[in-house]
């Protein structure tokens, strides 16, 4: 049983060990074609029936002597209902893939070897303490010659392999796992979890569920089918930087940084960053800033080690400008890989007056697209449609040769939709918002205590009981008309960045231009007025608001702290300065509350920002602690005494050379560049 609203059903099979078999894994095959999302398969077809929200599938146990294979899939209340439907459907699609000839599964295969080839020679740098653990696991299993491409790389397909692991998922052959806050009368949760003490149930399937799932006959209104030819695959990747323009870059650096070339090599690649001259505002300039404040500074030549690489870089290049847009663009010479990113803020502020209507129209818009590209994500392609306090974002990116494609068939399917006739799909994704504000309840105390206090330094800011009754007042009607009301009067701002050149980012935006243009209703609306920046300004006194843990079943407290300290933001000064107390409070905060005194499993500080839209916002310096054994009073005091003894002892008497040295380290942290391309 569970505690959230939570409606999973898992199926698992034993199947033979996959571990000699890492050439050409038949498990592969088995997960994408079970687990694909596009139209013809499982989930689209429960997806349609608002009978599931989410369906994987893949190897759950690996071992060199055991195996098991799992198709898991998150209910919705209807579909928690029709479980026994669902595995119907499950081993109607196995039937389904067991009458594939072997030219179709070879199609299929050759599919994922190229997109297995692609990942790996486009494999982008990673954490080392990870890849370390990950590798060594690896060098283990596959020994030092495959140690990197082993299941990375594939070979050909063994269909006879394939089907004999096809063979073992049977009826016969399988356990269902149902877990969920409530079940059919009559069912009895008679046993205890050992550890945690979860009520549960074990026994064989009701013959009636067993019969059904080894019956042969599937209702052709489920319209199984196996996927078709993946349009997104990439088969050629050219670079638009040329190695001259790469080598520029690298010789502009040397001479900022005075690097020789094997250090500029050994710099991760910190050149192309969208770092800007002194008085910008972007986050080089406040570093230079920060510390060009300290006598000496340009002399310094770790300032100029650190600062001075990123200071020259061209920030973004406005390449369109008119009624509609306000189009950016930077070519990446830096990560040298095929892939970009378009993000686009669709201006609206109609978002931030109607902020659940809105998420419900992200829902419903991200419900109905991802059927339909589902093969993109599959050939490596990333995308993401959401309500922001301006508008919408709509972000696009991976692979650049096939991200125009996708970006076109985004805006013709938002363009095209008729949300009226979306009823269904609409109560799919409201039950999803309203199981999430309800589950709010059982997230952490800590979490809570945040939630308050944005509550009281944002009068604005929507209470979870308000979103969760606009929620439940909401209808169909009501998110077509804002579909339609945002389509109506959008200006667009963008940002292209990547592997595409001036030309191909400006043909994007006529594209979408093409595609708006064909409204019946485009521009007919005057565009609705800009919304107000919210402005926060520090309350004056001492506030203590106390609630109590919504969830009986948390045993935790917390207590959040937080002193405000201004409108910071654009003072480099005082911003510089707090992160600088945050660097240095940061470590002995920890070391003395949770190591030492042990008031709790949680003790952190963290700089909070209140207020939203384009205003200024408010900043404050906020201390957490999450606490099983301290009442939140007690934990006060603590952080309080903590504090002040800094204040008072501490800070005074810190040395030339500490300072100097946390002062490093933040920068060091703050320049550290991004090692690979960003996906959104």
């Amino acid at each position: 049983r569970a505690l959230k609203e939570l409606r999973i059903l898992q199926l698992l099979w034993e199947i033979p060990p996959t571990k000699d078999l890492w050439p050409a894994p038949p498990t592969a095959l088995l997960s994408h074609l079970l687990g694909h999302e596009g139209p013809g398969s499982i989930f689209a077809a429960l997806q349609d029936r608002g009978w599931v929200t989410a369906l994987s599938a893949g190897e759950r146990i690996g071992q060199e002597d055991v195996a098991a294979f799992q198709v898991r899939a998150a209910l919705t209340e209807e579909g928690e209902a029709h479980w026994q439907e669902i595995g119907h459907l499950v081993y109607g699609y196995l039937r389904v893939l067991a009458a594939a000839s072997d030219g179709e599964l070879q199609r299929h295969w050759e599919e994922i070897r190229t997109m297995c080839k692609v990942s790996f020679d486009y494999t982008e740098p990673t954490e080392p303490y990870s890849t370390s653990a990950s590798l060594s696991k690896r060098l283990l299993l596959y020994g030092h010659e495959n140690v990197l491409s082993a299941r990375r790389i594939i070979g050909p397909l063994d269909v006879a392999a394939f089907r004999r692991y096809l063979a073992c998922l049977q009826p016969s052959h399988c356990v269902a796992v149902r877990c969920s806050p409530s079940f059919e009368e009559g069912k009895t949760l008679d046993k205890q979890e050992r550890w945690y003490g979860v009520p549960y149930a074990d026994g064989p399937l009701d013959q009636g569920v067993a019969d059904l799932w080894e019956a042969q006959v599937l209702n052709d209104g489920w319209k199984l089918h196996l996927p078709a030819p993946n349009p997104y695959i990439a088969t050629e990747f050219p670079l638009v930087a040329t190695q001259a323009m790469i080598d520029a870059s690298r010789r502009k650096r040397m001479i900022m940084t005075g690097a020789s070339g094997d250090e500029e090599d050994e710099a991760c690649g910190c050149g192309e960053q969208d770092g800007q001259a002194p008085g910008s505002d972007e986050p080089a300039g406040e570093l230079a800033w920060m510390q060009m404040a300290t006598p000496g500074a340009f002399a310094d030549p770790h300032f100029q080690r650190l600062v001075g690489s990123v200071l020259y870089f061209d920030p973004p290049k406005t390449i369109r400008q008119d009624d509609r847009w306000e189009l950016f663009h930077k070519l990446d010479s830096t990560f040298q890989r095929p892939k970009a990113s378009m993000n686009i803020l669709l201006v609206s502020p109609l978002a931030a007056n109607e902020p659940i209507l809105a998420a419900l129209l992200a829902r419903v818009v991200n419900h109905k697209l991802q059927q339909q590209l589902y093969s993109a994500e599959v050939a490596g392609l990333g995308w993401g449609f959401s309500s922001h306090t301006l508008g919408f974002l709509l972000s696009v990116s991976g692979y650049s040769p096939k991200l125009p494609l996708l970006l076109t068939d985004i805006f013709q399917e938002l363009a095209s939709m008729d949300l009226r006739q979306e009823s269904d799909r609409f109560d799919i994704v409201r039950e999803q918002l309203v199981r999430n504000l309800r589950n709010f309840a059982f997230e952490r105390a800590d979490t809570h205590a945040s939630l308050h206090l944005r509550l009281f330094m944002e009068p604005a800011r929507w209470t979870t009981e308000d979103k969760l009754k606009a929620a439940l007042d909401a209808t169909p009607d009501d998110v077509a008309d804002l579909h339609r009301r945002m389509l109506s009067s959008l200006t667009f701002r963008a940002l292209v960045h990547g592997n595409l050149d001036e030309s191909e980012a400006l043909a994007m935006s006529h594209r979408v231009d093409e595609v708006i243009s064909r409204l019946p209703f485009a521009q007919t609306m005057p565009p609705p007025p800009p919304p107000l920046a919210e402005s926060t300004e520090p309350p004056v006194g001492h506030f203590v608001l106390e609630e109590p843990v919504p969830s009986p079943s948390d045993k935790n407290s917390a207590t959040l702290l937080c002193f405000s300290v201004g409108h910071i933001e654009h003072d480099r000064h005082q911003s510089a300065a707090l992160s600088l107390l945050i660097q240095i409070i940061r470590e002995p905060l920890f070391t003395t509350l949770r190591t030492r005194e042990q008031l709790g499993y949680i003790v952190s500080c963290y700089e909070m920002a209140f207020g939203a839209g384009e205003g200024s916002p408010l900043s404050g310096f906020a201390v957490n602690i999450l606490s099983k054994t301290h009442a939140p009073a007690h934990l006060e005091h603590r952080a309080l005494e903590f504090l002040s003894r800094f204040r008072r002892e501490v800070l005074p008497g810190i040395t030339q050379e500490a300072f100097d040295a946390s002062k490093g380290a933040l920068i060091s942290k703050l320049l550290d560049p991004p090692k690979h391309h960003p996906r959104s």
